[in-house]
């Protein structure tokens, strides 16, 4: 992983309750960081029976249906004109924040992407530590949330 998530080891988490309400018929999670100075990095990938399945989900919900869009945050879409070239089917880049941002995305308190991959969905996040003080925002930016969004992108390439 990317400079600040080298030898920190995820945290696989696969006998989670699959989230059937989404009609999935395969669930995975894990998460890197989230301990002091660290961002939390998480990432979801659900597995459909078939891709029309996935396409109905990703249409219904494009930012995902993460916790990081409760309490008041709100996905902004970034302009990713030319910055990515990804091989998802369909794809979403966000920038989380509780308030309004500017054309800077300066106060990103999180970022998120959901692609689709023929019949699987994936979800990434990464945002700030739940360890870090109220206010103190571990500096994370666009720049470092593309790398893992492409090499994200990466594994998916040719996935049906």
């Amino acid at each position: 992983m990317v400079g600040l998530f080298r030898g920190v080891s995820p945290s696989d988490s696969t006998e989670l309750p699959l989230p059937r309400y989404l009609g999935v018929d395969a669930y995975r999670s894990r998460a890197w960081g989230d301990v002091k100075n660290v961002p939390l990095l998480y990432e979801e990938i659900f597995e459909f029976s078939d891709a029309d399945l996935a396409q109905a989900e990703f249409s219904a919900a494009p930012n995902g249906r993460n916790y990081h869009l409760v309490d008041g945050y709100r996905a902004y879409s970034a302009d990713i004109q030319g910055e990515i070239n990804f091989s998802a089917v369909d794809y979403t880049v966000f920038c989380v924040s509780r308030r309004s941002l500017s054309s800077s995305e300066s106060q990103c308190s999180g970022w998120g992407f959901r692609g689709r991959y023929g019949r699987y969905i994936v979800d990434l996040v990464l945002r700030e530590s739940r360890y870090e003080s109220v206010g103190s925002v571990t500096s994370f930016g666009r720049k470092m949330f593309f790398e893992l969004v492409e090499a994200v992108d990466a594994k998916g390439a040719g996935v049906s």
